[in-house]
Parts: structure tokens; sequence; C-alpha cells
């Protein structure tokens, strides 16, 4: 296999492995974020700019957050906690 194919070959194969999941857990080294956090922070920002800066509910948020990235509602609660550094009353540990 020439060196084409093998740049053609790693390149497919990474994208597999994103489009997979695979690197969605992994933190980012620059500021140790998952996608997933990532993509929660970016959809409460603009949340809050459609509402003018008001409080955004839970499940609005959860909506935006699906558009980009699946997750369960519990693993959606554990990042608002961590994020938050507030634990949600009503979830269990």
């Amino acid at each position: 296999m020439g060196s084409i194919g093998r740049v053609s070959f790693v390149s497919t194969y990474l994208e597999g492995c994103y489009s997979g999941h695979v690197f969605e857990d992994l933190p980012d080294a620059r500021d140790g974020l998952t996608r997933k956090e990532r993509v929660v922070l970016f959809v409460l920002r603009r949340a809050e700019a459609d509402r003018k800066g008001r409080g955004v509910r839970a499940a609005m948020l959860y909506g935006r957050a699906l558009e980009h990235v699946d997750m369960s509602i519990g693993e959606f609660m554990q990042i608002v906690e961590r994020l938050s550094c507030t634990p949600h009353p009503l979830m269990d540990p």
C-alpha cells in the first residue's frame, strides 16, 4: 500500500471512529471538556441569548442539545450538575 493509500485509510478510519462516538467521552486537552459538555454549554449560551438573559429550563436545554449529540436524560443531568457545581435535588446519586 502506497503512502496515499495509507493516508486515506487512516482518515477513513478516524472518521468512522468519530462518527461511532469513540472520541465523545475523551476530554479536550485545551480545557478538559468533552464534546457533550461543550455542546451543552454552546446550546445554553444560545438559549440564553434567544431568551434575552432569562433562565433556560432543563427540558429546553436538553432538547436543543439532542439536536447536536445523542445522550440520555441522566447523562445530560450529570453534565449539567458537573458544569454548574450544584446537585439537582430530584436526581438520585
